[in-house]
């Protein structure tokens, strides 16, 4: 029993455990009082949703009938108009583009001549830069793993997406900064403070 109270009792302040293994140890603030009154401060900036001066997109209720004698009103001008503005996602959906190369044979020489296609298209069938910026953002800085990731592409875009397929592009996109990861971790190298470790979790 001893034993067993004394392993409880150990943690990152008597012991050799890391901060993180801290589980239930009441950690008092750091931060001294400031005075003033909680919530936003005077002079703030917020970030209230304002109506726009250009919307994207005009759509207008018009009435038609009066709803008291049933007289038509169709050719009746308005003598106020009310706004209201909505701000939302528009539809948004996978898109095919198809690159078409032309091959021609030149009628003087005979030398066959063929257009090149854009870089990134290497495949007969394959998934775009843009697409694939998206997925290694959400693994990576959302930290979503590729099963969730790929349930979340198919209920935003309507497009099944195996996991096989995520981990590969998470990885072509690993091989295209591995030229910068030199520098960046000879920069980490040269540094004089380095915060890598789950301290960061409680501050």
């Amino acid at each position: 029993v001893q034993e067993l109270e004394a392993r409880t009792k150990k943690n990152s302040s008597n012991s050799h455990l890391p901060p993180s293994s801290d589980r239930f140890a009441n950690t008092r603030s750091s931060r001294q009082p400031s005075g003033n009154k909680p919530g936003g401060q005077e002079g703030h900036q917020g970030t209230t949703l304002r109506q726009v001066e250009h919307p994207h997109h005009r759509v207008v209720h018009r009435v038609h009938t009066c709803q008291g004698c049933g007289a038509s009103l169709r050719e009746v001008k308005p003598f106020k108009v009310d706004i209201r503005q909505v701000f939302d996602l528009p539809p948004v959906a996978i898109e095919m583009t198809q690159h078409e190369r032309e091959v021609k044979s030149c009628p003087h020489c005979r030398c066959v001549q063929q257009a090149e296609f854009p870089s990134h298209v290497t495949n007969h069938v394959q998934y775009g830069p843009r697409l694939t910026a998206l997925v290694v953002y959400l693994h990576h800085i959302q930290l979503i793993p590729y099963k969730r990731l790929s349930d979340t592409i198919e209920a935003l875009y309507q497009h099944s997406i195996s996991t096989g397929t995520l981990a590969n592009m998470v990885k072509r996109g690993r091989e295209a900064l591995e030229s910068n990861m030199d520098i960046i971790e000879d920069a980490l190298l040269e540094s004089n403070i380095l915060h890598v470790d789950e301290t960061s979790l409680r501050i």
